[in-house]
């Protein structure tokens, strides 16, 4: 299952792009989650669910478009660090861009930090 299928055929293009890159990433740990989801409780696969749909609307929007370099460079950082399995990077980045860019963009950082979570309590 692909979390993140939401690349237009142009930007996928774009192997090298920072969108591409971290789709491709989140679409690793998802890909792990949801092998290893059938032992998780059913709050748990909520939770999953839930995560997929605000990453879904982020990565898939134009809102990613207008993120700031800064805020796609801490997203794109926590995917790598999330597939490399470093947990104290990725809440480092986490941190920074919970710090930097909450206002206007709380719900999907949420959803990434759950993300986080779930990725390194398995």
């Amino acid at each position: 299952a692909q979390l993140l299928d939401v690349m237009s055929s142009d930007e996928s293009c774009d192997k090298q792009s920072i969108r591409y890159i971290t789709v491709e990433n989140f679409n690793k740990v998802w890909t792990q989650l949801c092998a290893s989801s059938g032992s998780t409780s059913p709050m748990d696969k909520k939770i999953l669910v839930d995560m997929e749909r605000k990453l879904v609307a982020l990565l898939g929007s134009r809102q990613y478009i207008v993120l700031a370099s800064r805020a796609k460079e801490l997203v794109s950082n926590i995917a790598i660090n999330l597939v490399e399995r470093k947990k104290d990077p990725a809440n480092e980045s986490l941190k920074s861009l919970q710090t930097e860019f909450w206002d206007g963009n709380a719900v999907w950082i949420t959803a990434l930090r759950r993300l986080v979570e779930t990725v390194f309590k398995k």
